[in-house]
């Protein structure tokens, strides 16, 4: 619906000045202040996520060097290269001395309370067992698993599986985390056996298990998207992100949003650097969602406020600048359709009515102001049509003469009545004021006058082409002398100033839209560079020209400009000491 009254235009205006801003300042109020409580979250979420990554970083360090420890260990030279097959008595010792040493050595590792198994086999079938699980590990079941294989192969370079089922037959937990890696002779530096050793879920589960607030979650995924604690596969399933594994492992951090159980979830992730795992946060999103509706209901609650007050302000004020305003209005639109009348029921003495007096005295200047330049642009127009006609170079009739003379010496009567000619038709139309534009074959006539004088002054030594591609175009009219003052500025500034012969090519043809002709004229003489361009196309650079009528390229282009458009005119391309390449653009006309 569109609205008519002064009054209800003036309360729409204010209303969409103050109220949309409002909302809009409201609105990212908001947002901003969302994604400050969002991304301070995300801060104490990827915190702990580090001091938990750092956590793991010291386990898995702890661990290796407890595997170092077995790795290349003096004490198992003898125990595990010994051929056992006649000292029962002499085994027996040595395994349990053997056994001693293990157990002194895991007691006082950190670490030891997690170890679930440790076996140890040497190249002569000796076989040492430690842990809770170790007597039921069966070694060819060790032996037929990938990550056995891999760790074996590792050069003695830890390989960390991730989380794996329990190898022993009967077990205390249904998982766990292996190390596989052999053990080297300290002095022969050959391989004399291997172990096994394999780590309860706890070494990664007690970091965060346990941590104060319980409705976080965290779990790690191993390089095969494997969870520890593996209770947890069941939380990725019902959270419906295990599509997602894979870019988490492929990612070093992130987050992204879920729902489980239509509750909203943030999910947090950093790879940890000693391993390929990944560390998880899982955060409910429901005490920043109830943060967030308060920010909304608080946010609501003032704007509404505001909004009312300035409804009412807003209405209050109408009342009292319509009418006068109304008046105001309808005497400018007439200023805008061009009625440049004085209208005297907007002049009062507050601030609405001067400023309808100044409305009035600007309408009165407009209207003087826009009568006295359509009076001056004629003026200057005409003025400027005859001063062009009216030029002569003395210096270019001095020439002509000159050449007669030589004519006259070298020749007989055939030459001289041929330059004269041609400098009799040029003067004929200079002087001329009759015609303001003629057609183009005729503009091509007084051209070819020109070369011709030229080519006798010269003698020869300036080549000239015209090729008209399509002959139509002659009979197209244009003004006068706009191709002559520029093959001029071609022979003068172009061809004479490198002192050798040179060529001038003119080309004309239309455009590919067929409304307008493109005229080129193209030399090969020394060229101008960018600023030498804009000073011949400079207004100001238009005497002290040399030639047949002194005419500057600016003022060609401005006659043109002036005659057709500023969408028309001239257009210079040059490169020094190569070419210069003068583009006419004027439109089809008849």
């Amino acid at each position: 619906m569109k609205i008519k009254t002064l009054k209800n235009k003036i309360i729409l205006y204010f209303m969409v000045i103050t109220i949309v801003p409002s909302i809009l300042l409201t609105f990212f109020y908001y947002k901003n202040t969302n994604k400050i409580y969002e991304a301070h979250m995300l801060e104490n979420a990827f915190d702990d996520i580090y001091y938990i990554k750092r956590s793991v970083d010291e386990k898995i360090v702890m661990a290796k060097g407890l595997a170092d420890w077995f790795y290349m260990n003096s004490n198992f030279d003898e125990i595990l290269t010994k051929d056992y097959k006649e000292g029962v008595f002499e085994y027996d010792y040595d395994i349990i001395k053997a056994h001693d040493q293990i157990k002194l050595q895991l007691i006082n590792s950190p670490l030891g309370k997690y170890i679930s198994a440790l076996v140890i086999v040497g190249n002569n079938q000796v076989e040492l067992r430690y842990g809770s699980d170790s007597s039921m590990i069966d070694i060819d079941l060790i032996k037929s698993k990938n990550w056995y294989k891999r760790g074996m192969s590792g050069n003695g370079k830890i390989y960390w599986p991730g989380i794996v089922e329990n190898p022993a037959v009967i077990k205390n937990s249904d998982y766990v985390i292996p190390v596989v890696r052999p053990i080297y002779h300290t002095i022969l530096n050959k391989k004399i056996g291997w172990m096994f050793m394999s780590f309860k879920e706890e070494l990664i589960s007690d970091i965060y298990i346990n941590k104060e607030d319980s409705s976080y979650k965290y779990f790690v995924i191993d390089q095969l998207a494997r969870v520890i604690p593996h209770q947890s596969n069941l939380l990725l399933s019902k959270a419906g992100i295990v599509e997602r594994i894979h870019k988490i492992l492929d990612e070093e951090q992130g987050f992204f949003r879920s729902e489980d159980n239509r509750e909203e979830t943030l999910y947090v992730y950093e790879k940890c650097e000693k391993t390929d795992w990944t560390i998880v946060e899982v955060l409910p999103l429901a005490g920043l969602n109830q943060q967030k509706r308060m920010l909304r209901n608080i946010t609501l609650a003032i704007l509404m406020s505001s909004l009312v007050f300035t409804s009412l302000l807003i209405i209050y004020l109408s009342f009292n600048l319509t009418s006068p305003l109304k008046k105001l209005i309808q005497h400018v639109n007439q200023i805008s359709i061009g009625i440049f009348v004085r209208n005297k029921d907007i002049e009062r003495q507050d601030e609405i009515g001067i400023l309808g007096i100044k409305i009035n005295k600007m309408a009165v200047n407009i209207r003087q102001l826009m009568d006295k330049l359509i009076e001056e642009e004629k003026e200057k127009r005409e003025l400027e049509l005859k001063a062009l006609q009216n030029q002569i170079n003395p210096h270019f009739l001095y020439n002509t003469l000159n050449s007669i003379k030589w004519m006259a010496a070298v020749q007989g009567a055939e030459g001289i009545r041929n330059i004269v000619v041609a400098p009799g038709r040029l003067l004929k139309n200079l002087s001329s004021n009759t015609i303001e534009k003629i057609s183009l074959e005729k503009e091509l006539k007084l051209l070819e006058d020109y070369i011709f004088i030229q080519q006798i002054r010269y003698k020869g030594r300036i080549n000239f082409n015209i090729e008209v591609v399509d002959e139509e175009v002659l009979k197209y009219k244009i003004i006068k002398f706009i191709l002559q003052p520029i093959v001029e500025n071609s022979i003068f500034h172009g061809i004479e100033a490198k002192k050798n012969a040179g060529r001038i090519d003119l080309y004309i043809t239309k455009d590919a839209g067929g409304r307008d002709i493109i005229i080129k004229i193209q030399d090969d003489g020394i060229g101008m560079n960018q600023e030498e361009i804009k000073k011949v196309l400079n207004k100001k650079n238009q005497g002290n020209q040399r030639g047949l009528t002194g005419i500057g390229l600016s003022n060609v282009n401005n006659r043109i400009k002036l005659s057709y458009g500023e969408s028309y005119g001239i257009e210079i391309k040059s490169s020094v000491g190569e070419y210069t390449i003068i583009l006419i653009r004027i439109p089809c006309q008849l």
